[in-house]
């Protein structure tokens, strides 16, 4: 163990004595949204910070400078990034609301793309739209109705969500690919026309347009496969679906096709911190983590 004058974060070294397990997380938004999810009977054993630097790469930063020497430091990333650690097929196949991928130590992540897929999966999303209204708009929308466009709109922002996994896969195998904007799929476009443009920006940016069509293939093919062992029918197909979209981006796009000036998230955090998922979240995070509750 190094002294502690070798020691310079203060809070590092706070939570090098700290009889806490302490768990990293990408954002201030994620640290609220998941600790309602884990409530506050874990608050003696386990807390969630933000690291100085936000985002997924200050999360995996931080715990790869203190773990070595703390192991009650852990990360909890989108599951977006097991792509950049060679996970994607550890997130295709999860069914738990937490997995782990081999050699990303410290590291845990979310099955869904982002802490928005779980809002939307389970946070009785689309009764929430429907009571979403003023009084005169009562049953203008029916759960099923906005069930139907959930579906409809899913389709591109998982292929847009099946391009940035691409383009992490090349990154981590040395490419400089830039990640893709998903936000282009808010527009009324084609998969395929977007598909093509793609191609023409990275072949003159110089990424090998070759081994990202493979790369992408193999995501599908990755799907597929799980679709075809499991035999999930069309309904478990979308809900699968919804899982690895780019979760940000489908739920604006479903707020800006109902109710523009929405403030969903609120609610659909506490409905899902209701929900059996929360339950089952927590168990996890304490299994996982080692945390004494």
């Amino acid at each position: 163990m190094p002294d502690i004058s070798d020691i310079a974060d203060p809070e590092e070294l706070e939570n090098r004595y700290l009889d806490k397990v302490i768990v990293y997380v990408e954002g201030e938004p994620d640290e609220k949204a998941y600790w309602a999810m884990l409530g506050p009977d874990v608050a003696h054993c386990l807390e969630l910070k933000v690291p100085p630097t936000t985002g997924h790469e200050g999360v995996a930063n931080q715990v790869a400078e203190e773990r070595p020497t703390n192991p009650k430091i852990f990360g909890l990333l989108d599951g977006e990034e097991a792509a950049t650690f060679g996970g994607m097929e550890n997130f295709i196949a999860c069914e738990d609301p937490i997995f782990e991928v081999p050699g990303a130590d410290g590291l845990l992540f979310i099955l869904g793309h982002e802490l928005e897929n779980i809002l939307i999966l389970y946070g009785q999303f689309c009764e929430h739209i429907s009571d979403d209204v003023r009084l005169n708009d009562l049953g203008k929308y029916s759960p099923s109705d906005i069930q139907v466009t959930l579906r409809e709109f899913k389709q591109r922002f998982f292929a847009g969500a099946l391009y940035k996994y691409a383009a992490k896969e090349l990154r981590r195998n040395g490419s400089d690919c830039k990640i893709i904007d998903v936000g282009r799929f808010q527009a009324k476009v084609t998969t395929s026309s977007v598909l093509k443009d793609l191609r023409t920006e990275l072949l003159s940016e110089g990424t090998d347009w070759t081994a990202f069509r493979s790369a992408l293939q193999s995501m599908i093919s990755q799907v597929r496969s799980r679709f075809d062992a499991k035999d999930f029918n069309a309904n478990e197909k979308t809900l699968e679906l919804i899982r690895l979209a780019d979760g940000k981006q489908l739920l604006n796009k479903m707020r800006s096709h109902f109710n523009n000036t929405a403030r969903w998230e609120g609610h659909l955090v506490r409905n899902v911190s209701r929900a059996p998922f929360a339950e089952r979240f927590r168990d996890l995070m304490i299994e996982k983590t080692g945390a004494s509750a």
